[in-house]
């Protein structure tokens, strides 16, 4: 996360792979996956730290900020 962007926007994983969101950023920021099926909230995550979460299911998740509105990615998790 920099620039009030999750970077990439566009995540491709496999079931069981770790992801690892670091924030780069100057200001805090979230994690929050809402999707029907499976959802996450990985809280706040002040700037210069990380946090990971793998993903046990496959399918197409939206990532959001609820911090910031219209921060925004996808992550696609094949099996």
């Amino acid at each position: 996360m920099a620039g009030m962007a999750y970077s990439p926007s566009m995540i491709e994983a496999k079931v069981g792979d770790m992801l690892v969101f670091v924030n780069d950023d100057t200001q805090a920021h979230n994690v929050l996956i809402a999707t029907v099926g499976f959802s996450t909230d990985l809280g706040k995550q002040d700037p210069g730290s990380q946090t990971t979460l793998t993903v046990r299911k496959s399918g197409r998740f939206d990532v959001e900020c609820v911090i910031h509105e219209g921060m925004h990615a996808r992550v696609v998790v094949r099996p």
